[in-house]
């Protein structure tokens, strides 16, 4: 699936953010992306420091926002 078959779900702050999403959303069998997490180039490195986004498919947005808000929310509650 390439990246632009996505649909931003979540702007991490960071990248371990955005993995740590990312991973969440698989486990519940969403298939989860982080953009530019596939490239190992210097363009790859620098979307790692700059873009956090969490994408899934068009078909499966409505579930990951459900997931997102509650991670976001879960999030708030402990800090």
């Amino acid at each position: 699936m390439a990246q632009s078959d996505l649909v931003t779900v979540h702007v991490a702050p960071n990248y371990m953010a955005a993995q740590l999403l990312c991973g969440l959303l698989r486990s519940e069998g969403l298939h989860a992306h982080v953009a530019g997490d596939q490239l190992s180039d210097e363009f790859g490195m620098s979307l790692k420091l700059m873009s956090n986004e969490v994408g899934v498919p068009l078909s499966e947005k409505a579930r990951a926002e459900d997931i997102v808000a509650a991670w976001v929310e879960s999030k708030n509650s402990t800090s």
